[in-house]
């Protein structure tokens, strides 16, 4: 019974050191991040200017990426925690799960601090607000731009070296998925995945 209750307690220590073992990516990063590839108007094309209206709102209204097969099982899609740590070559599923949950508390109204148009999604989904007028007003802001709609984007999901990230994007009925990879001082697209048009 005593090597029971040791080997219990030897998992228990383990698994705690483990937990405390996980980097941290702190909202700084992750919004410096933001700002970066948002920034970037020459290679990645994200926005094309500052004047463009992002979504406050996380991946909320957005179109889940579409799932690989299972190889052991054609019948089966893989989560998409799976997924990103598979992609992002991160052997521990607890460091991606982590971040997600982390991601939730992230205020993507900061990223008015670097200059960007912030639409507030976010508020408009809580007052249960249709989708169509949330179009229109949208339509509104734009209206003395050559911008529509407005830019959508999960918060970024990295890996524990964190020069690789997930990122899903979408503006209108077109979304994408990217990984990107920090080459020298800069954010360089590695894989384009899941292009889809609602």
């Amino acid at each position: 019974m005593r090597k029971v209750i040791l080997i219990i307690a030897v998992l228990i220590f383990y698994s705690c050191e483990k937990e405390k073992a996980l980097p941290e990516i702190s909202d700084e990063f992750k919004l410096e991040f933001l700002n970066e590839i948002l920034s970037d108007t020459t290679d990645l094309k994200i926005l094309m200017s500052r004047k463009q209206l992002i979504s406050n709102f996380g991946s909320g209204y957005m179109m889940p990426p579409i799932l690989p097969r299972d190889p052991k099982n054609s019948e089966k899609t893989i989560s998409l925690t799976k997924f990103i740590s598979d992609t992002l070559h991160i052997m521990d599923t607890t460091f991606v799960n982590q971040q997600r949950i982390n991601n939730a508390k992230l205020d993507l109204d900061r990223l008015a601090d670097f200059g960007f148009r912030i639409f507030d999604l976010k508020e408009l989904v809580q007052k249960e607000v249709p989708y169509n007028l949330i179009l229109k007003m949208a339509d509104s802001l734009n209206a003395e731009t050559a911008n529509y709609s407005f830019v959508k984007f999960s918060i970024p999901i990295f890996n524990k070296e964190k020069n690789l990230a997930y990122i899903m994007l979408a503006q209108g009925s077109e979304g994408k998925t990217l990984i990107l990879e920090r080459v020298g001082n800069r954010w360089r697209r590695k894989y384009e995945l899941n292009n889809w048009v609602e």
